[in-house]
């Protein structure tokens, strides 16, 4: 089961939180946000601290996997060039196996003969 980060807090987290319980492939360690205060919760899931804290964040949960939940196409696309960034730059000695998830909700119809990339989110 791999420790997942959800980056963003609003709306499509919590389609996104939904769906990784119900898939129970991911045990949910927390959001990162740079708009939520560190401790408030998301859906049960405490604020971990912003997303330029992702490598003490990630030091100190053992995360090894990460999905980025922000419904906004050109703010999802920067979060993630960041997040890759600070992976390279801070994090690949401490934690080296930060993945892009995807998930997918149990409930969804995906053809067999679909190729998902890395990252995506598929809904009921």
């Amino acid at each position: 089961m791999k420790k997942l980060v959800i980056f963003g807090g609003s709306g499509h987290a919590h389609a996104a939180i939904d769906a990784a319980e119900q898939t129970e492939c991911f045990q949910i360690a927390g959001i990162l946000d740079d708009r939520l205060e560190k401790g408030s919760l998301v859906m049960s899931y405490p604020v971990l601290g912003r997303i330029d804290e992702l490598g003490q964040i990630m030091n100190r949960h053992t995360i090894d996997a990460g999905h980025v939940a922000i419904g906004d196409n050109w703010t999802r696309a920067r979060v993630v060039s960041q997040v890759t960034a600070q992976v390279d730059a801070q994090v690949k000695a401490a934690a080296p196996a930060l993945e892009f998830v995807s998930i997918i909700h149990p409930a969804a119809t995906v053809s067999r003969h679909a190729c998902l990339g890395r990252g995506v989110m598929v809904l009921s």
